[in-house]
């Protein structure tokens, strides 16, 4: 899959580790890059760790949950209807 440069750019990638390959980039948020992103999720071409999802009301827990340490993976807000 060919990336615009300009949109995700490759940085430094660390060492495989336990036969893990590891790709690191850096995004710029439009929607076209977005949407490439979403693509490459859903055909299992990107494979995401989530810790947790917190509703957006409580940002501020989540925020307490990073700075306590440990967390493995993102913590994601989510909105609510």
């Amino acid at each position: 899959m060919t990336e615009d440069a300009s949109s995700l750019t490759p940085f430094a990638v660390p060492e495989a580790e336990r036969s893990v390959a590891v790709e690191v980039y850096g995004v710029r948020t439009d929607a076209a890059m977005l949407d490439t992103l979403a693509r490459r999720v859903e055909d299992g071409h990107l494979t995401l760790r989530v810790a947790r999802t917190v509703p957006f009301e409580e940002a501020s827990r989540a925020h307490a949950l990073l700075e306590a340490g440990g967390t493995r993976g993102k913590i994601l807000l989510t909105p609510t209807a």
